[in-house]
């Protein structure tokens, strides 16, 4: 399972870096299968490298 979530996040984090870059070159095709997509959605927001994710919970601080 390990390698298997490593391989697809290590994926997704290149699919994003690229989609942020400023362009002016090829367009990279990066296709995920079904699985990984399934993969993806299991995951949590931070551990598929989604930013400014609000975590649930309850605040116990005073």
């Amino acid at each position: 399972w390990k390698d298997i979530k490593s391989y697809i996040l290590k994926k997704e984090a290149k699919r994003r870096t690229y989609m942020q870059g400023t362009g002016g070159g090829p367009s990279i095709n990066i296709s995920f299968t079904n699985f990984e997509e399934e993969v993806i959605e299991f995951l949590t927001p931070e551990a598929a490298g989604l930013e400014g994710i609000p975590k649930g919970g309850i605040n116990l601080t005073l």
